[in-house]
Parts: C-alpha cells; sequence; structure tokens
C-alpha cells in the first residue's frame, strides 16, 4: 500500500506540480569588482560595487540578468544561499528530494 501511495506522489509531482513551477535554471555568474576610489566632493572614499552578471534558461530560452551590488547586500545573498543549502541536509527536505527522485 505504502509504495503505491508513494508512486501515486511521484506520479502528481512530475506531471502536476514540477511543470507547473516553471522554475528558472542556473546557467553561469559572471562577476566584476569595481571601487570608487574617491572625487572631489568625497576624497579618500572607497566605495566597493560588485557587478554580477548572471544567465539562466527559463523555458527553453537563455535570459541574463544584469545587477549592481553593494558589499553588505553581496554578504546578505550568500547567507541566505548558505541557510537554504542548509536546509537542503534536513531530514524532511532529504525525505521530499527522495520522494520527487
Amino acid at each position: 500500500y505504502q509504495r503505491r501511495v508513494h508512486g501515486t506522489l511521484s506520479e502528481c509531482l512530475f506531471f502536476f506540480v514540477l511543470p507547473a513551477m516553471n522554475l528558472p535554471v542556473y546557467i553561469d555568474m559572471k562577476w566584476r569588482l569595481d571601487v570608487k576610489i574617491g572625487s572631489r566632493f568625497n576624497r579618500g572614499v572607497q566605495e566597493p560595487v560588485y557587478m554580477l552578471s548572471i544567465d539562466y534558461e527559463k523555458d527553453g530560452v537563455t535570459h541574463n540578468q544584469v545587477m549592481t551590488v553593494d558589499y553588505i547586500n553581496l554578504v546578505r545573498m550568500t547567507q541566505m544561499l548558505e541557510d537554504a543549502m542548509q536546509t537542503l541536509r534536513l531530514p524532511h527536505a532529504k525525505r521530499i528530494i527522495r520522494l520527487v527522485k
């Protein structure tokens, strides 16, 4: 009985849930560090800015997203991604991943 329920849930996920989610797929990321050393008004002030170019695929079409990020927000984004990776290691997430496979 449990195998039949597992099979039915897997079919529902593969045929209904996952295609409906339509999530983008990561392809590549390029980055560049720009540092504004100063100006006539603000002498001696350094402002680091990261430029990120992220390539991803959605609906079979490749897209490119370019953004500028300061150091504080880059650290915040990194922390959020690391937290997401940690949740994938939880037993509940592993069970869901096994179910989807």
